[in-house]
């Protein structure tokens, strides 16, 4: 009631439930500073085709006078998709306007930058990427023999049984790792190809549709943004877990497999010390947002309140408005700021690094013999035993033939020194 205008010219006065705002708008739950809200509430579509700044002005006018918005409206959200056909990429923008009992307008702007690829065409400028893709599983898979063959030379040093060296393999440092970077490319591949349709021609056909109905109609692509965006930060972190995984099987520098060394040592400590520091941390920026959450720029929310604390490390808190005196936790915050964060936790890092780097360049930097690769390790440890026993087995029926093929050329000679000299006799 109260909300449906006489004069409705942007059909606005009709309530859509959540179901229906999907289905038409592909609209789905917004997350505000005050709280959250689904889908359902009255839509008032423009054609930015046809956007007129007067109309516009004379459409929100009789709205409001018509009582569109009320004492019971809590959010006002405009969202629009825009594209810059010079650099190909769409950028969907989501301004909401929060409106709690009290009055405040609280306003929150999400926006994404991404492209809906759409293939036209099966062969063509895809294929570059295919390849490319191909070449990735490849390179995955290649890490299946790393792993089989860190796993056997377990078993072989320990002398123990495949469960006992795989159970060593996968709780450690490296079957961690390798483990994180085959599933987060399994969950790439699955979500570039299949979720947003970006690398298989075959699959386009849902996103063309997507596109066409966003030409006809408002189409919001905040999901689709969000989900682009969220898997190029994926993409830099497997690809960082790739990095590091390749150092680490770099012997051929003895600086490079020294730090190497101190960085695998050295994480395990700051795991360990992680452990105290981090429950620390979170208390305190929970006791900081409680303190300055509503006078000071920054602690309104707590992951805020943790990265404010952290802008420590570079001298950016606005110390005059944090220090008042008369509030309980000041001071306290204050001397864990320049006790616990610049004297603590920066000092107590920088010293484990420092202790693994003098241990290593003690242990691993003066006979290169003890740490560099030769020929035939690097061949143990880049392909599996299955294929060195398929070599061996190669090689060793080559030198059999090799030594037949010798033995009947010297058995062919000397017929013919014995026919020459029975010649010469006769």
């Amino acid at each position: 009631e109260g909300r449906m205008p006489v004069e409705d010219p942007l059909n606005a006065g009709r309530f859509l439930d959540a179901t229906e705002a999907f289905t038409r708008y592909n609209m789905g739950e917004l997350a505000g500073q005050v709280q959250n809200y689904d889908a359902g509430g009255f839509y008032a579509l423009y054609d930015i085709h046809q956007f007129s700044r007067d109309q516009f002005i004379h459409d929100l006018d009789t709205l409001e006078d018509q009582g569109w918005l009320d004492e019971g409206t809590r959010l006002v959200d405009v969202a629009l998709t825009l594209y810059n056909p010079g650099f190909d990429r769409w950028t969907t923008y989501d301004f909401a306007f929060e409106l709690p009992a009290s009055g405040r307008v609280v306003p929150t702007l999400v926006s994404y930058v991404f492209r809906p690829n759409v293939f036209e065409l099966a062969p063509g400028p895809g294929e570059d990427r295919a390849l490319l893709e191909w070449f990735r599983g490849g390179l995955h898979a290649c890490l299946l023999t790393v792993m089989y063959t860190e796993i056997a030379a377990r078993k072989s040093e320990k002398k123990s049984g495949w469960g006992s060296a795989a159970k060593s393999y996968f709780f450690g440092l490296y079957g961690v790792l390798d483990t994180y970077i085959l599933i987060q490319y399994a969950w790439l591949s699955l979500q570039w190809g299949f979720v947003l349709n970006a690398r298989n021609p075959g699959l386009a056909d849902s996103m063309v549709l997507a596109v066409e109905k966003s030409a006809e109609t408002f189409y919001d692509w905040i999901s689709f943004g969000h989900s682009f965006e969220t898997n190029f930060l994926l993409e830099s972190v497997l690809f960082t877990a790739q990095c590091i995984r390749f150092v680490s099987l770099w012997r051929l520098h003895r600086p490079t497999f020294v730090v190497w060394q101190t960085i695998q040592r050295s994480l395990a400590h700051f795991l360990s010390y992680a452990v105290i520091c981090l429950p620390c941390f979170f208390a305190v920026a929970v006791v900081a947002r409680a303190t300055y959450g509503g006078q000071v720029e920054g602690f309104h929310t707590y992951t805020g309140a943790m990265t404010s604390l952290l802008n420590f490390l570079n001298a950016d808190l606005p110390f005059d408005s944090m220090y008042v005196q008369h509030r309980l936790w000041t001071s306290f915050l204050m001397m864990w700021c320049m006790l616990g964060i610049s004297l603590f936790v920066v000092q107590v890092f920088a010293a484990i690094l420092v202790h693994y780097y003098v241990k290593s360049r003690i242990e691993f930097g003066f006979e290169p013999r003890s740490y560099e690769f030769t020929r035939s390790e690097w061949l143990d440890f880049i392909f599996p035993q299955a294929v060195h026993r398929a070599v061996r087995l190669m090689k060793n029926r080559y030198l059999r033939w090799k030594l037949k093929r010798e033995e009947e050329k010297a058995e062919e000679e000397r017929q013919v020194r014995a026919r020459k000299a029975e010649a010469a006799a006769g």
